[in-house]
């Protein structure tokens, strides 16, 4: 099976002054308008990808920090979780 070159990729970014030499270039043509709004959205969903990601990186992070003071009786191995009561092992089970 042959892997696929990374660096062969359909489209490339491309900065913002680079798309307004193009568009520049190409004032005369009727769907300007419409390129220009499609970049607008492009580079508003990058930015709320960007701060949605920030975002779900803070979440985690306070999460870690909460599970960081918890007592280390409480998690369970199995589930991966804290539970609110101690986990019963081999060695506290009263039966």
């Amino acid at each position: 099976m042959s892997k696929i070159p990374k660096d062969q990729l359909k489209f490339h970014c491309m900065r913002h002054e680079r798309v307004n030499q193009i568009l520049s270039q190409h004032k005369d043509n009727p769907l300007l308008d419409y390129v220009k709004e499609l970049w607008n959205l492009i580079e508003y969903i990058d930015e709320r990808n960007e701060w949605d990601r920030k975002a779900l990186i803070a979440f985690r992070h306070k999460h870690a920090w909460r599970m960081y003071d918890k007592d280390i009786s409480l998690y369970n191995i199995e589930t991966r979780t804290y539970e609110d009561r101690p986990v019963k092992t081999s060695e506290n089970r009263s039966c």
